[in-house]
């Protein structure tokens, strides 16, 4: 039986450190710009309501557990924390796979393409549990903006931090 090669983490030295934190950084608002102005134009241009991106906060307060102080009483509420969690994850994920992995901006692109096709799974759903208010182009808008925020973190993550 054949063993599968080991492999050596490498030693993430404070420069690459700092230059991961940094490019996370950006990632995180720039992604959440995005997010921010493909909502606002969901709004202003498709008749989208702003109560539908409270009610995805609020099932989010609901079936995660989250408390009620994290209600978001705005629009903008809900697509600013998921943003910032969901690149920052990102960010986290690529420090580890530039660590452990041999060839981490293949293996990053693999785990983050297979993140961004979970993370329609919820808005999916929406559709199909005939949730209040979410019609095909609210659920369209919602998988722009996990899209966006893939092709912003990705695009910062592989390109601006140096991954050998």
């Amino acid at each position: 039986m054949k063993t599968p090669a080991s492999v050596t983490p490498r030693p993430l030295g404070w420069s690459l450190i700092r230059r991961l934190s940094w490019v996370g950084l950006l990632a995180i608002v720039a992604a959440t710009a995005v997010n921010l102005l493909i909502g606002y134009l969901a709004i202003a241009f498709l008749d989208i309501p702003k109560m539908f991106f409270v009610l995805i906060g609020y099932l989010a307060v609901t079936f995660l557990g989250i408390s009620d102080l994290f209600l978001p009483l705005n629009w903008y509420a809900t697509i600013v924390p998921f943003t910032v969690v969901g690149v920052f994850g990102a960010t986290a994920v690529y420090a580890l796979i530039v660590r452990y992995s041999r060839s981490p901006i293949r293996f990053f692109l693999w785990v983050a393409g297979a993140a961004l096709v979970l993370s329609f799974v919820p808005d999916i759903s929406l559709l199909v549990f005939s949730v209040a208010g979410a019609t095909l182009i609210p659920v369209v808008v919602l998988m722009l903006m996990h899209v966006a925020a893939f092709l912003v973190s990705v695009g910062m993550l592989t390109r601006l931090v140096p991954s050998d």
